[in-house]
């Protein structure tokens, strides 16, 4: 019988910015049956030569198949799991969703936060970004995904990234923004001077480990610590909302309760509400609006 003519298959994977990925495992399932397995180089490239003609699939065992995708578009479909079973995370201060996705090897936030053992979790924290010590969330496997793609040809795969930003707002007194303001604001272990936009606001992208944090404006002398804001249907969260805006409210950890009532009917009377001093769902969502998260 005639040589079946033998090809080469080669791949190449980026993050969705363009910049290349480098030393991942990668396997491909070739024509002829066999699976070849390597680690793409520095520039994210790996060659797989000697190959029959034919289709072969593409696989990357540290990659969620819902975290790549081809640079066409098309995500990767189910293959195999590449974990173990279902783990159960219990929330630790400072800690908020995108920290626990990358921590777990995800690339995109809403593979766990919208796994079905997850939904009344999703119910009960409307941003993921603002979670609770104690809160239990289900770090599902991974699940190992495939492309199918034609030999001869170099195919490019794309990686999504989700961008994460610490946004800030500068208001005075009487809550009005400060625009035009300049601010010295320090995260990630590095510094920059930028200036209030017309609201108020600032922001700065960072990342999934971004934690302490300094903000210089005018008279304010600020240490920040990203990821520590507790929702606001907790003590904790009612009391730093209303300290960021100027009402005292006492220390997040365990101030006196007349502090926080005081607190509360002044920001009630402000906002007119009913003035109970209890921290009341109408009080918690006119906090988080003003607030701004």
């Amino acid at each position: 019988p005639a040589r079946r003519e033998r090809t080469f298959v080669a791949i190449r994977l980026l993050w969705e910015r363009g910049e290349p990925i480098a030393r991942r495992r990668f396997r491909v399932e070739l024509p002829d049956g066999i699976a070849r397995e390597g680690t793409l180089d520095p520039a994210g490239f790996a060659r797989v030569d000697g190959i029959e003609s034919g289709t072969c699939g593409v696989i990357f065992p540290e990659l969620d198949c819902g975290d790549w995708r081809t640079q066409g578009g098309a995500f990767a479909e189910p293959w195999a799991l590449g974990g173990a079973v279902h783990r159960q995370h219990v929330v630790q201060q400072g800690e908020h969703l995108c920290r626990l996705t990358s921590r777990y090897g995800f690339h995109r936030a809403p593979t766990i936060w919208h796994h079905p053992d997850n939904a009344a979790l999703c119910r009960l924290r409307k941003n993921p970004h603002v979670l609770a010590p104690g809160d239990r969330i289900v770090i599902p496997p991974r699940q190992e995904g495939i492309v199918w793609v034609p030999t001869s040809q170099e195919h490019r795969f794309v990686v999504p990234e989700t961008p994460l930003a610490l946004r800030l707002a500068a208001l005075d007194h009487e809550l009005w923004p400060i625009p035009s303001a300049e601010a010295v604001l320090e995260v990630d272990g590095s510094e920059a001077t930028q200036t209030t936009d017309p609201k108020g606001r600032l922001a700065r992208a960072i990342s999934v480990t971004a934690e302490p944090g300094h903000l210089v404006m005018a008279d304010l002398d600020l240490e920040l610590r990203v990821g520590h804001l507790d929702p606001v249907d907790t003590g904790p969260g009612l009391r730093a909302r209303l300290d960021h805006l100027d009402y005292e409210a006492g220390p997040t950890d365990g101030g006196a309760d007349d502090e926080l009532r005081s607190a509360l009917e002044e920001f009630q009377c402000d906002s007119g509400l009913a003035v109970d001093g209890l921290g009341g769902p109408e009080t918690q969502a006119m906090l988080v609006q003003v607030h701004g998260c």
